[in-house]
This record gives C-alpha cells, sequence and structure tokens, in this order.
C-alpha cells in the first residue's frame, strides 16, 4: 500500500461525490427493503429489530462497499447498483466478508505452501549431506551406526520427491 497514493485518492472530490452517491441510492435501497419485508410474525422479535436509522447506514455502507468489488461503468449502474445493494444489504456485507476471509485464506495457505517449500528443501540438503558423509567420520561417531543414518536419510530423501 503507497500511502502518497491513497492520501491522493482521499483529496479524490470526485470520489468522495461518488461515495455520497452509493450511500444515499444504498440507504434507499434498504429503505424500500425495510417497507417491502414482511412484519416480524412474534412480536417479541420488535426489539431485536434494527431500527430505521441501523437499516439506512447499513444499507449505505454496503453501497459502497460493494465498490470494492465492482467498477460501475456509468451513473445508472452506480445508482442501480446501489439500490440493489442497500436492498440487500445484510446479504451484500455477508457475501464481502466471505470474500475477504477467502482471501486471508488463501494468502495464508500461499504462506503455509512456501514454508513447507523451504522446510522441504532444507530436509533434502540435510539428507544429502548425510549421505554424503564419509565412512571416516564413523570413527568420530562410534555410538552411532552411520550406515543406517545414511539410509534413513535416503528414506526421508525419497519420501520427500514425493511430496
Amino acid at each position: 500500500m503507497d500511502p502518497d497514493k491513497l492520501f491522493g485518492l482521499l483529496e479524490n472530490q470526485h470520489l468522495w461525490l461518488v461515495l455520497g452517491v452509493a450511500f444515499v441510492f444504498g440507504a434507499i435501497g434498504a429503505l424500500i427493503h425495510r417497507s417491502s419485508a414482511p412484519p416480524p410474525g412474534d412480536p417479541t422479535s420488535a426489539a431485536r429489530q434494527p431500527t430505521v436509522r441501523g437499516d439506512i447506514l447499513t444499507g449505505g455502507i454496503a453501497a459502497m462497499a460493494i465498490l470494492y468489488v465492482t467498477d460501475p461503468p456509468s451513473g445508472v449502474a452506480l445508482i442501480g447498483g446501489s439500490l440493489v445493494a442497500g436492498y440487500a444489504a445484510k446479504t451484500v456485507l455477508a457475501g464481502l466478508e466471505a470474500r475477504m476471509t477467502s482471501v486471508l485464506a488463501q494468502r495464508d495457505a500461499s504462506e503455509s505452501r512456501r514454508e513447507a517449500d523451504m522446510t522441504k528443501r532444507a530436509l533434502e540438503n540435510l539428507a544429502d549431506n548425510v549421505s554424503a558423509l564419509p565412512e571416516a567420520v564413523q570413527s568420530v561417531t562410534d555410538d552411532v551406526d552411520l550406515t543406517s543414518v545414511k539410509q534413513l536419510a535416503r528414506s526421508v530423501k525419497a519420501q520427500l520427491a514425493h511430496h
């Protein structure tokens, strides 16, 4: 992330206008959803229902957040997409959360693969070094059967080659 570039984007008045339009129409979409949604069947669930302000905020945020994954080609597409995002705000935000979770999981998996590859190379190098030990080392390591160690090293290297 380039902080200067990011700060430059935040100074762009057009960006704030686009975000404002998205927020307003997302809020309208949320209000449309609220007015068209069936009333809750359980009178005790009314206390858990979001407030109008909460719906407006959620719809506006969802409409702005959807710009993270879309690039509307026109003002009409921006307004239409914002209305839809506001109408389906909770679903949109859940989808964006799932996308971010997936991106983070992929990054973690990539790092794990890189670490596993480094470990595999280190083990292969160790196995090569042990296999190449001269028999003269046996006198220094009287307590260790060097032939068994070399066989173990070759076995480890063979198993690593299959993975």
